[in-house]
């Protein structure tokens, strides 16, 4: 759960010198002394809880990894329709090629006919 608390500048100029005056610690001290010193110049202060540090790591783990595997799925989806659509296009050349086979073999079949109806007439002609 988050909260968002909002300080004037005066407010958390006080709420470090206060921590500062009263840590023993001198890590803690310096970093408070740090903070202060910046509110001064006028740069932002942000203090982030180390746990929610962790948790956007995780996060950003997590959706570098979803990229990754929503980019290998695309890859292979559009390799798969590349494919689908080059069978197409030859099965739909090997329709069209029956489909012009029969039509040649049936004008064939014709021809044939009326040139054997042809030599007949020519053969009772000339008897």
């Amino acid at each position: 759960m988050n909260y968002s608390i909002e300080f004037s500048r005066r407010e958390i100029e006080y709420i470090i010198w206060a921590l500062h005056t009263e840590s023993e610690n001198p890590i803690i001290a310096g970093a408070l002394e740090k903070m202060l010193d910046a509110l001064k110049l006028g740069e932002r202060v942000m203090i982030i809880r180390v746990e929610r540090i962790k948790e956007l790591e995780e996060e950003l783990m997590q959706a570098v990894t979803r990229k990754r595997e929503l980019e290998e799925k695309i890859k292979a989806l559009e390799s798969e329709k590349d494919n689908l659509l080059a069978e197409i296009e030859v099965l739909k050349a090997i329709s069209s090629l029956e489909s012009r086979a029969a039509a040649l073999e049936s004008d064939i079949t014709k021809l044939r006919e009326e040139k054997k109806l042809l030599e007949e007439k020519v053969t009772s002609a000339s008897t």
